[in-house]
This record gives C-alpha cells, sequence and structure tokens, in this order.
C-alpha cells in the first residue's frame, strides 16, 4: 500500500483510475472514505508499533536504556534497553554509586540531590518549559504555542503528578492523548515499557516529600507527513526516602535519574477520523540510571540501596563518573556499567 504524502499528499492508487475521474456525489464520498481509511490504517499501523513490546530490553545493573515509537491513525546506577513504535526504547545502567569513601553517609533527607549534578536543576513542573513559539511551515504560531503547551502537560503528568508517580493512576495520563492511541499506551503501562509513556515508583518505596529535579528542552517540528511535532529530550532525578541504613553511603543510592527523548504529534484536521485528533506520543528513547534491577524489569523506579547488601562495603578507588548520565548532551545510547541481566 502506497502511503500518503504529508497530511494533505495526494494519494497515488486506485483513485487515479480514469473511471473514478469525475464529479459524481457518490465518487466524491468513495475517494474521500478511501482516502480517510488509508490514513488511518497508517496511523494504526504506527500505533500498533508503538504499544508493541521492546524489540530489545537491556537491563543494567544501573542504568536502563528503553526506545518506541507510536503512528497517530487518519479520520531507565543499572542500564536497560527497549524499543516499539510510538516510543524508541530504554535502557537501564548501573555503576557502583559510590565514589569514594569520604562520601559514606552524607546524605541529606531535606537536600537530597546535594553533591549530584541535579542540584542545580529546577523543582519540578517549573523545569518543563518551552520556547517561544514561532510559525514551523503552515502551522501558526498559535498552533505551535499550543502544541507545546499540550505536551507539557503530558510530560508534568507523566514524570511528576504523583496521581500517576505514586498512585499509579494512569487515567490523567491517558486523558491527554487522542482516544484511539489510548488503548495502546495503556497497554505499554502493564509490560516494562511503562517507563517510556510515564514513571512510576514502586509502591514498596517512598519518595522524599521534595520535589523531583527537572532539566531538559522541546522543540517543534514537522514530522514526515507533514504533522506538527514536538520533540523532547528531558531528565527527571527523582529521591527516595531512607532510614539510618547501613546500605546508604551517598546521594546516588536514593536518587533515581531518569531520561527520555520523546516526540509528540498533534493530528487535527478533517483528514483525520474524530478518534485521532489530539496527542499521539511518537518516537521514544532514554535510560534510567542508579536504581534497582529487580522494579526496572517490571517498568517501575527504585532506591538503587534497595538491592545492595546490608554488609556492603564501601571501595576506596573511585567507580566510574555518574555525571554523564545527567549530561543532557551525552547519547542516550549508552552501554557503559553493568548490565542488569
Amino acid at each position: 500500500m502506497n502511503e500518503l504524502s504529508g497530511t494533505g499528499g495526494n494519494v497515488q492508487g486506485f483513485e487515479d483510475h480514469p473511471d473514478l475521474n469525475t464529479d459524481e456525489p457518490w465518487v466524491r464520498q468513495a475517494l474521500a472514505r478511501s482516502r480517510r481509511e488509508r490514513r488511518r490504517a497508517r496511523l494504526r499501523s504506527r500505533g500498533a508499533k508503538a504499544g508493541c513490546a521492546a524489540l530489545a530490553l537491556v537491563v543494567a545493573a544501573g542504568a536502563a536504556l528503553w526506545m518506541r515509537e507510536t503512528t497517530p491513525q487518519a479520520g531507565t546506577p543499572q542500564a536497560g534497553t527497549t524499543t516499539a513504535a510510538g516510543s524508541a526504547g530504554t535502557t537501564t545502567t548501573s555503576a557502583t554509586p559510590v565514589t569514594t569513601v569520604d562520601d559514606w553517609r552524607r546524605v541529606d533527607p531535606a537536600d537530597p540531590f546535594a553533591g549530584t549534578p541535579a542540584t542545580t536543576w529546577a523543582d519540578g513542573a517549573a523545569g518543563v518549559t518551552a520556547p517561544q513559539a514561532a510559525p514551523v511551515g503552515p502551522y501558526s504560531a498559535e498552533e505551535v504555542a499550543a502544541a507545546y503547551e499540550r505536551t507539557r502537560q503530558v510530560l508534568i503528568t507523566a514524570r511528576l503528578d504523583r496521581k500517576v508517580l505514586v498512585d499509579h493512576d494512569v487515567e490523567p495520563l491517558l486523558a491527554l492523548f487522542a482516544p484511539d492511541v489510548r488503548q495502546d499506551v495503556r497497554a505499554d503501562l502493564t509490560t516494562p515499557n511503562a517507563v517510556s509513556h510515564a514513571t512510576r515508583a514502586a509502591r514498596e518505596f517512598a519518595l522524599l516529600p521534595v520535589e523531583p529535579k527537572v532539566t531538559g528542552s522541546m522543540a517543534a517540528r514537522l514530522d514526515e507527513d507533514g504533522l506538527l511535532t514536538v520533540g523532547t529530550d528531558y531528565l527527571v532525578a527523582y529521591a527516595f526516602a531512607f532510614e539510618d541504613d547501613d546500605r546508604v553511603v551517598n546521594p546516588m543510592d536514593v536518587v533515581v535519574v531518569t531520561r527520555m527523548k520523546a516526540d509528540y504529534t498533534t493530528v487535527s484536521g478533517p483528514d483525520y477520523a474524530q478518534g485521532s485528533q489530539g496527542t499521539w506520543p511518537r518516537r521514544m528513547e532514554g535510560y534510567t540510571y542508579s536504581m534497582a534491577c529487580g522494579k526496572a524489569r517490571e517498568g517501575f523506579i527504585a532506591p538503587y540501596y534497595s538491592e545492595r547488601d546490608t554488609g556492603f562495603d564501601a571501595p576506596a578507588t573511585s567507580a566510574p563518573p555518574h555525571e554523564r548520565y545527567f549530561d543532557q548532551g551525552m547519547s542516550v545510547s549508552l552501554d557503559e556499567g553493568r548490565q542488569c541481566v
């Protein structure tokens, strides 16, 4: 089946047959239905890919990588990798969080990010910012601004809303997507790929009463079909509660970092079915760092210390630097550190 060229491109196929070159009302209606169905089939195909299980799930002992991708319909110190349509994938990679013996037990519950690169990031939703909107292709600055705001709300809900993060109530997130893609996203949220759509803390571990730290960026562009798409790249650091535990020896024992590069496409206009109108999550890739492998395999985040033996002896030598996992300039395809197996 040939694909459309943009949202309003001409379909090359049986519609161009000479016998259909007429202004008869039934012909116009049939052609319109055909175009809608082909757009729907194409978007559904992408959505199916996005909803599919990860093509590759590599969980590392410290950081996790993942990747996925979806298409609208017409009318993870551990590391791992996941891929699907609509999102691109995730990786979890783990490196021993301890740096030196001098860092032992220097974790302040009131300031858990101190000593990590995230300490200078913005608090919570204040870190999810959009640039000044400008026209993109046929879309006006006002339409681009609206797309930025829709995307911003998706990111805040998916990564920061305590209903999703703590209570595991995904309905507020699903409500922000086009009806036709909600079922696919809901299905993904029951798999290890869940982190590509939303971050959820394992129920066994409480988060500290501090806002996660956030940094990142977003930018609008046209996708291959001429649809308005907002590309995002955000890092979020979460701090977990802890007691006077011998396993907690530095901030990276309680701080979990996630990074997600995700595209969100706006589908609108008469060429698309009503159920496809709205925001679609598309290609996604990222990683989770310094988390517990076991919970990462289930699609949740949990503190690194939870999988360390109580009798752990911190090494006197430096561990691989973890700063790279806080660096937006680094590739998401990190392959260093121990893998969660």
